[in-house]
């Protein structure tokens, strides 16, 4: 596919000798970056930006855009987009300025990998926050509302279904098989006894990694949806490159950059939840249980109004600068153009006390952010019913399902 130039791969290849785990973490993660922006260089011919390169051939600059809006949640548009655009000039200029490809590969890589831990160090507490859905069991991670939902429509189930996602460890075991799926497999035992109290709307186990392209994937009871063919700005491909060690695989990497095609391609599978729970669960657990099911009387377009206010309000935040500035056009006016936000605060019993904390701080020229300090009771009424409200909508969207797991 590409001639063998740049960095050197046996920088990347190299055994990795470090004191303590987390030390060994980080700088295998920094090799995988270098993979990474290796691999795009191999593929960049000079046309357009290096940065478009880096994000359609890896997850790099799409890792980079998630975590930031994971720390900086409710900033304004402008800034998340003034951050990529800094990112991606950073990167440009150090392509065109340093003509030595190994050398700016490895300038490119140590700027991708300091701007992420950056990143990472910021507000700890919001990120927890953000990830609070996430639950280490064993050697997998779930996590609930994820872009793989999207994905089981495909398998005949509506977009209202929950799905609970599995994302694999971070590792090829190149050894003996059975070892990895025997860990996988005392992983899903664990959660399988979880899902009753924790997961009960669940209706499958899904899935979106490399590791699902492997026949084994069938004796962990996956059924496949597809195959994410040349899926290289995803993150479910660029683990396979780990040895059982924790190095980048020498021979899979020389291989990987001689022909461009991975080992394995991504692929989405899922279990149904009674087969997950048949399999996994202990035989003194198993019997009649109460999962969750849609209700009939449950209003999906209720659900969907909640995802258009989320909309509105960032949309909401962007305007209102501009429409301070407006004398002509009257808060009734103005919010008018959310009707989501109208429906959700009214259906809520909080849309006049809306009204007055968005004409306060028009006339005193306030930023919406500074309203729950100026007005703190108005703030807070509207904070609890807007809360009530999403919590009875919730509580009316399932319904009890029995189901005899043998």
């Amino acid at each position: 596919m590409v001639e063998n130039e740049g960095m050197n791969p046996e920088r990347i290849t190299q055994s990795i000798e470090t004191e303590n785990q987390a030390d060994r973490e980080a700088e295998l993660a920094k090799r995988l970056t270098a993979l990474e922006v290796h691999f795009a260089d191999s593929y960049y011919r000079g046309e357009g930006n290096f940065s478009h390169v880096l994000y359609e051939y890896t997850p790099i600059m799409r890792r980079l855009r998630d975590r930031y809006r994971n720390v900086h949640e409710g900033e304004e548009a402008d800034k998340k987009l003034a951050f990529a655009t800094s990112i991606e000039n950073e990167i440009n200029r150090i392509y065109r300025e340093t003509p030595d490809r190994e050398k700016r590969e490895e300038l490119i890589t140590q700027y991708v990998f300091d701007v992420y831990a950056n990143l990472k160090k910021e507000e700890p507490t919001e990120i927890e926050r953000m990830t609070e859905n996430d639950t280490t069991i064993g050697v997998i991670r779930t996590e609930s509302g994820t872009h793989e939902n999207r994905r089981m429509e495909e398998a005949g189930f509506g977009p209202e279904e929950e799905f609970l996602a599995i994302h694999f460890p971070a590792f090829y075991e190149s050894g003996p098989e059975k070892s990895l799926l025997t860990e996988i497999g005392a992983s899903f035992t664990k959660l399988a006894e979880m899902i009753p109290q924790k997961y009960p709307e669940a209706r499958g186990i899904i899935g979106e990694s490399w590791l699902l392209s492997l026949p084994a994937a069938e004796r962990l009871g996956f059924k496949k949806v597809k195959t994410l063919e040349n899926q290289f700005n995803g993150n479910g491909l660029w683990s396979q490159f780990i040895d059982q060690n924790g190095n980048i695989s020498k021979s899979r990497f020389d291989e990987f950059m001689k022909t461009g095609k991975p080992p394995y391609e991504v692929a989405v599978g899922y279990i149904p939840i009674e087969e997950f729970l048949s399999k996994y669960l202990p035989a003194d657990r198993k019997g009649e249980i109460t999962l969750k099911e849609i209700n009939p009387e449950w209003k999906k377009e209720d659900a969907w109004e909640l995802e258009k206010y989320t909309d509105e309000t960032h949309r909401l935040r962007n305007d209102w600068k501009n429409f301070v500035e407006d004398k002509n056009l009257s808060v009734e006016e103005f919010i008018k153009t959310y009707p989501a936000t109208v429906s959700i605060m009214t259906k809520a019993g909080c849309y006049n006390e809306l009204l007055k904390v968005l004409s306060e701080a028009k006339s005193g020229r306030h930023n919406l952010q500074e309203m729950a300090k100026i007005m703190p009771v108005e703030a807070k009424r509207i904070e609890e019913a807007y809360t009530r409200y999403v919590k009875d909508l919730e509580s009316k969207k399932y319904r009890d399902r029995k189901v005899l797991i043998k």
